[in-house]
Order: structure tokens, then C-alpha cells, then sequence
């Protein structure tokens, strides 16, 4: 069971750019009359907020992870307690995975399609012009895409499971070098300013030639 807040935010993220690729893919298939399908009478205006949300899903679950990766490279927490986000991804079997992702792409499909037929004032059938006659393939077309991003998604958050090591390593080398850059440039003027140059002590044959006096002055004494 997933109980971290940016994989269910990771996982609704993928499930909404999942349906919108199905989404293309069936209007592809329809505007090409394949399987006998054809367009739907309406127009596909909610397909943009439905872009923009899970492009703002996608980029609040990485300033999460990102807020924990610098956490963990600073010392904050316990390298152990690593990245709960792809911890929890990677611990659930794949088909479940898959199971979830669909199940919110599918939600987010029937969501979206009212709000489409809504807004252009459609007043027919709604699941028969989801996935009627006409869109056959639009079921099938979905639940592959579903499948695809669950198992990329879980092969993702797998692999980076199992670097999280290397990746605060590595975020942590990052910021000493950033933190050391400005000293470098600083240091060898404050080495200036707080060991000065001592001063050096005249050569004794210069002062023997500065205690002397002028020449001919006798003479003029005379």
C-alpha cells in the first residue's frame, strides 16, 4: 500500500498523461476511419486542463522528492530513511501498479468526456460516445496505455529506489562544490588582508651609505 503523498501525486500524474496519449491516439484512429470508427460529435476542449494538471502533478511531486533529496545530502534525515515516494512505488507488485493507473485513467476518460459533452452542449448517450459504436477501439486503446505508463512508471521508481545512494552522493558533491566555489575566489585576498608581507630590513651596506655624510660638507665647514 502506498502511503506517501508524492507517489499517489506521481501516480495520478501518469494515469492523466496516460489517458491523454490514449485519448490522441483513439482520435488519431477515428480521424482515419480505422476499425470503422469515426469522431466524436462534440469538441475535446477539457484536453488542455487536463494537460496542465498533470503537468503540475508531475512538477509538485519532484519539488517534493527534490526537497527530500536535499534534506537527505545536507544531513537533515537518515540516509536510511531514503525516498518514500519510489520506496513505496517500487514495493507494490507491477500488475497492481498497473491496476491503479488505469483505474484513475479510466476515471479521469469518463470525467473529462462529461465535461467536454457538457461544455458543447451534447445531449446524447455518454458511454456509447466514450466507447460505443464508432469507438470501439477506445477501451482497448486505453487500457494498453495504462498498462504502458504503470510499468514504466514502476520500472522508474525501481530503478531510482535502488540509487537513492548514488543520488544524494551525488546532489551532496554538487553542493559542496557550489558552497566551495565562492571561498576560492574569496581566499586568496583574505589570505592578503590577514598575513601581510613583513617588512624587510634594509641591507646593511645601504645604511651605511645613508649615514654618511654628504660629500665635500667638510669643506664647507671649513
Amino acid at each position: 500500500m502506498m502511503r506517501d503523498r508524492a507517489a499517489w501525486i506521481v501516480t495520478a500524474a501518469t494515469a492523466l498523461t496516460a489517458m491523454l496519449c490514449g485519448h490522441a491516439c483513439e482520435l488519431a484512429l477515428e480521424a482515419h476511419h480505422a476499425f470503422g470508427g469515426h469522431l466524436a460529435p462534440y469538441a475535446h476542449a477539457a484536453q488542455g486542463p487536463a494537460a496542465e494538471l498533470a503537468v503540475v502533478g508531475f512538477a509538485a511531486a519532484i519539488l517534493i522528492i527534490a526537497w527530500r533529496v536535499v534534506n537527505l545530502a545536507c544531513g537533515r534525515m537518515h540516509q536510511a530513511a531514503g525516498l518514500p515516494a519510489f520506496h513505496s512505488l517500487a514495493r507494490v507488485h507491477p500488475l497492481a501498479l498497473t491496476s491503479r493507473v488505469t483505474g484513475i485513467q479510466l476515471a479521469a476518460l469518463l470525467a473529462v468526456e462529461s465535461c467536454e459533452q457538457h461544455l458543447s452542449g451534447f445531449h446524447g448517450n455518454m458511454l456509447a460516445s466514450i466507447a460505443g459504436p464508432g469507438h470501439w477501439t477506445a477501451l482497448a486503446v486505453h487500457v494498453v496505455m495504462g498498462a504502458l505508463f504503470g510499468r514504466v512508471l514502476w520500472w522508474f521508481a525501481r530503478y531510482t529506489a535502488a540509487r537513492t545512494r548514488q543520488l544524494v552522493g551525488a546532489v551532496a558533491a554538487f553542493m559542496r562544490r557550489l558552497h566551495a566555489q565562492p571561498r576560492a575566489g574569496i581566499l586568496p585576498g583574505a589570505q592578503r588582508a590577514s598575513h601581510p608581507h613583513p617588512l624587510r630590513k634594509p641591507a646593511l651596506l645601504s645604511l651605511g651609505f645613508a649615514n654618511r655624510p654628504p660629500p665635500f660638507s667638510f669643506a664647507f665647514s671649513a
